[in-house]
């Protein structure tokens, strides 16, 4: 094995030594002049005005983020409730249709039946005009029903899991 001969460092000559301390000196006397300068009336109303621009900056670039006031995600939030809202409205519109036929077929045979009662009809053939009544009652539209309540169920369900990974910490989303 050969022995690698150490090489040492070429000495700085003490004007190359003189040129660098003044070089250091030199960029400290301006940061010095710097520092004395920003403390200056005019330079410290721009400097104001500069921090507050930064502080909006800031606050208008939080809406393009990733998080839960983050425009996509509020508008996301809103569109969710907007669905809610119109599954609420389609299964209280299949809901009020099946129940007005129903209110609208007693209403006529509760007249119907007071009439007979005001007649003189009573006993069994009022029991029996009570049964015929009974059963022919509308019946409700349970498919109608059941798919409106099915969408309602689904719309909520969706608003309420996106509320929740909404919540959601990013370390506890990473582990889901």
């Amino acid at each position: 094995m050969t022995k690698k001969k150490k090489t040492r460092a070429k000495r700085k000559t003490a004007t190359e030594m003189l040129a660098e301390t003044n070089a250091k000196a030199k960029a400290l006397e301006e940061k010095i002049a710097m520092t004395q300068v920003m403390d200056n009336p005019q330079v410290l109303v721009f400097k104001a005005l500069l921090e507050d621009l930064t502080k909006q900056t800031i606050e208008y670039q939080k809406g393009f983020g990733n998080g839960p006031q983050s425009f996509e995600t509020r508008r996301l939030t809103h569109q969710l409730w907007v669905d809610e809202i119109n599954a609420q409205r389609a299964y209280a519109e299949v809901a009020l249709d099946n129940i007005g036929n129903q209110r609208d077929y007693l209403k006529t045979e509760i007249a119907s039946l007071a009439r007979e009662i005001v007649n003189g009809l009573n006993g069994p053939k009022l029991d029996e005009l009570c049964v015929v009544i009974t059963q022919n009652i509308p019946a409700l539209d349970e498919a109608a029903v059941t798919a409106a309540k099915t969408l309602l169920d689904a719309a909520t369900a969706t608003r309420q899991e996106h509320t929740l990974q909404k919540k959601m910490s990013k370390k506890t989303k990473k582990a889901t």
